[in-house]
């Protein structure tokens, strides 16, 4: 599995794709290098945007200002920067809410 972390100056970007209006706030998995991602939130007004910040920050025990969206506001691909953060720690956080 292609990581869908990569090391960006002090810290991590994350490669992910957002699917909003699920039923539920969940990950689908890695797919081609890009973690892909489920939300409730509605794509209108940046509230999925928010959505997507705020389950990343909860999934990896982060607060929301170390993670910034800085790339993919308007479209379901994004790329998050993890703040002052080590790609392989996200990675195998990242496995371990994979296989469990």
């Amino acid at each position: 599995m292609e990581s869908p972390f990569r090391p960006y100056k002090s810290g991590a970007l994350l490669h992910l794709r957002v699917t909003p209006n699920a039923s539920r706030d969940s990950i689908e998995g890695c797919v081609a290098g890009m973690l892909r991602l489920k939300l409730r939130a509605i794509p209108a007004e940046g509230a999925a945007n928010a959505a997507c910040v705020r389950y990343l920050s909860g999934l990896f025990s982060l607060p929301k200002s170390r993670l910034e969206m800085i790339r993919g506001e308007k479209s379901r691909e994004k790329w998050i920067l993890f703040k002052e953060a080590d790609p392989s720690v996200l990675n195998q956080q990242l496995d371990k809410i994979l296989a469990g």
